[in-house]
């Protein structure tokens, strides 16, 4: 082994002067040939001039440095600093087709005491984003959360005139006190109280293709009616106690009693008032160290909710089905996701302590927080179809016609007229003759009375009297009343 190691030695050694006496004559002859070269080399570059900028975050637990030629980023602490989630899910309104989508989950730290969340699901025909800031007050059992939210799309609604599909806005908020009671029980205690309250405002953005017009039928009239496509906008408020309990190391309640209102207004200028005590109750538990398993239930003026999940370590199934009151529509959902601690670690805690909040910091209890949905935050547009929007747009007597009417969405009325094949010999407003080539035209059977085209009543309204023949020369006389 040891002549081995010579011969190897004695080999590196040539090797190596091989090396170095073709590098001096290469420095050599590069000195020679180009000194301006040398020069150039010998130069450091700017970057390596400019200084490099240390820093240090989360109380020494983040540090790293920052300069033009390289960056460097180190954590050695046992703190969460961040979530991320990503998810896929299907929608079911309950009028039109269901649709696939996806969700975002972001929080982040801003210290020990601040997190911020927010979430974003994102449907063909509806988009839902949610933002969450919470803190703890240092040295306190006080926690605040305050959440903004704003879901918008498109939703289908049976007016008078048939479905139409409307495109809606809605923004919504909740600010929520917590107050933790200590910081040593696990089970068998009131983990923390605290009091919330609430609101919503939905906003429609767009009538489809209104005005559409529909045909009524008294014993005497025809009447055209002018649907605008008009939506109430329902507006929540809601105040509730919310409390959590550990019934166990592996069982957490969660509950709120509160009250609940909703208020349509209308375009005759009545509104409608719905009133409503407000409960939620949610229940956590942890049959297993690998299974999280969550249900629940809440009642108000808006909707009815179920909801259940499942988690196996970080992966999570939720679904959620809801019954719109006072006019709301129902929906259903469900979204897998995939959900990572950053930087990552196992949960030794019991689920007691792991969802209890702690008046000293906890960065993942504070990160959960901010990446869960207020259950308050309405998933329904509150909006409901205002029958008062509609308006007499034609009245049309049926004295006189053998025939029925008829109108399409256009407003245009179709009225039959004797014999067929009608021409038309005159027409007069309020007694008075008018031109009426815009007004009128004629097809094989009909007459047909374009209302949209007719002016404006003088008064609260006026009389239009059509005279026309039929194809056996027998005159008719369609009267028409336009009311304001």
């Amino acid at each position: 082994m040891e002549g081995e190691g010579g011969t190897l030695t004695g080999a590196s050694g040539t090797l190596a002067g091989m090396v170095a006496s073709a590098a001096t004559s290469m420095t050599s002859g590069t000195t020679n040939s180009d000194p301006s070269l040398q020069t150039r080399t010998a130069t450091p570059s700017v970057e390596s001039l400019l200084p490099s900028v240390s820093f240090t975050l989360a109380d020494g637990s983040l540090t790293g440095a920052l300069s033009p030629e390289r960056a460097s980023m180190h954590y050695r602490g046992k703190e969460s600093l961040a979530s991320l989630g990503l998810g896929l899910g299907y929608f079911k309104p309950e009028i039109g087709s269901s649709m696939a989508g996806g969700q975002l989950e972001l929080a982040t730290m801003l210290g020990k005491q601040f997190a911020l969340g927010s979430t974003l699901a994102l449907f063909n025909d509806r988009r839902d984003l949610v933002f969450n800031t919470v803190w703890q007050l240092p040295d306190s059992g006080f926690r605040f959360k305050a959440s903004g939210g704003y879901l918008w799309g498109n939703q289908n609604f049976n007016f008078p005139s048939g479905e139409a599909n409307i495109d809606l806005g809605q923004f919504s908020y909740s600010l929520a006190t917590q107050y933790i009671l200590n910081d040593s029980a696990e089970t068998g205690k009131l983990q923390s109280i605290g009091l919330s309250a609430w609101g919503a405002q939905a906003s429609q953005k767009s009538t489809a293709d209104a005005p559409r017009f529909f045909m009524q039928e008294t014993a005497t009239d025809y009447l055209t009616m002018s649907d605008p496509l008009k939506l109430s906008e329902g507006r929540l408020l809601g105040a509730a106690a919310d409390a959590q309990v550990a019934l166990y190391s592996s069982l957490v309640v969660k509950g709120s009693l509160g009250y609940e209102q909703i208020c349509y207004p209308f375009s005759d200028g009545t509104r409608e008032l719905s009133q409503s005590l407000y409960y939620s109750i949610d229940l956590f538990s942890e049959p297993f160290s690998s299974l999280f398993f969550g249900a629940g239930y809440r009642s108000g003026a808006g909707e009815n909710r179920i909801t259940i999940m499942a988690e196996i370590a970080n992966w999570q199934l939720s679904a959620f089905h809801n019954e719109g009151q006072n006019g709301v529509a129902d929906n259903n959902g469900m979204m897998l996701t995939c959900r990572l601690l950053l930087p990552g670690g196992k949960q030794k805690s019991s689920l007691a302590q792991r969802m209890k909040p702690t008046r000293s910091s906890d960065t993942a209890n504070l990160l959960a927080d901010a990446l869960l949905r207020p259950a308050q935050l309405p998933h329904s547009f509150l909006a409901k179809v205002d029958p008062t929007a509609v308006t007499l747009a034609a009245t049309i007597s049926k004295t006189g016609l053998p025939g029925g009417a008829t109108v399409n969405i256009e407003g245009d009325v179709f009225v039959t007229v004797g014999s067929g094949s009608p021409a038309i010999t005159g027409v007069t407003r309020n007694g008075s003759p008018y031109g009426y080539a815009a007004l009128l035209t004629t097809t094989p059977a009909q007459v047909v009375i374009h209302t949209r085209q007719f002016p404006e009543p003088t008064g609260t309204s006026d009389t239009w009297l059509i005279s026309c023949t039929d194809s056996l020369s027998a005159a008719w006389l369609v009267t028409i009343i336009l009311k304001k």
